[in-house]
């Protein structure tokens, strides 16, 4: 989990919350944890963070969905 938190918040700061989607490249990822899972993962950064790595809501809501709103419409 930290690892993971380091490398997001590394994409996040290199290329901007603007430019960073969640997506899936299944169905590999999904033998071990579901959409939902990730899903879920990603919605709690803001709270569940760690001390190297914290997200904000606003980065979040980009990542998960406003992002790829703006993009598609």
């Amino acid at each position: 989990y930290g690892r993971f938190c380091f490398v997001l918040r590394r994409c996040l700061d290199g290329f901007g919350a603007d430019r960073v989607l969640f997506g899936c490249d299944g169905p590999v990822w999904t033998l071990w944890y579901t959409r939902k899972w990730w899903v879920g993962l990603i919605r709690g950064l803001p709270e569940r963070g760690t001390e190297k790595a914290s997200f904000t809501t606003e980065e979040v809501d980009a990542m998960l969905f406003k992002n790829a709103e703006r993009i598609l419409d």
